[in-house]
């Protein structure tokens, strides 16, 4: 299945995310957030929590056209913590390298319990 594609588009002011499914950018609604004071994400992991069901991972964008990641260190501190959260998330559909998968198996016995 294809990735949704998470497009954070960094402003002076706020930060836009946009969650592209499909090539189709109005399916899911944009989640905005300041980025002036406290910063809060609730509305991001409200909506990523209602993208679980899609069990797609995440292909993450970001877009600073104004070079704030360069000038900024609040807006720095935002993408890593952006990134965590979006690591945690596609975490859920990705099988660890070094975690061996559990196999079925059949113990022979027809007892129903």
């Amino acid at each position: 299945m294809e990735p949704i594609v998470c497009k954070n588009i960094i402003e002076e002011k706020m930060v836009k995310v946009i969650f592209d499914m499909n090539g189709d950018t109005n399916t899911i609604p944009p989640v905005e957030f300041g980025v002036e004071g406290d910063v809060d994400l609730t509305n991001l992991i409200i909506m990523l929590s209602e993208l679980i069901k899609h069990k797609r991972l995440l292909n993450v964008e970001y877009d600073d056209t104004g070079a704030l990641l360069d000038s900024s260190s609040k807006i720095t501190l935002i993408k890593e913590t952006l990134d965590e959260i979006y690591s945690e998330f596609n975490k859920q559909f990705s099988i660890p390298e070094n975690e061996p998968i559990q196999a079925i198996t059949d113990s022979g016995d027809d007892l129903p319990f």
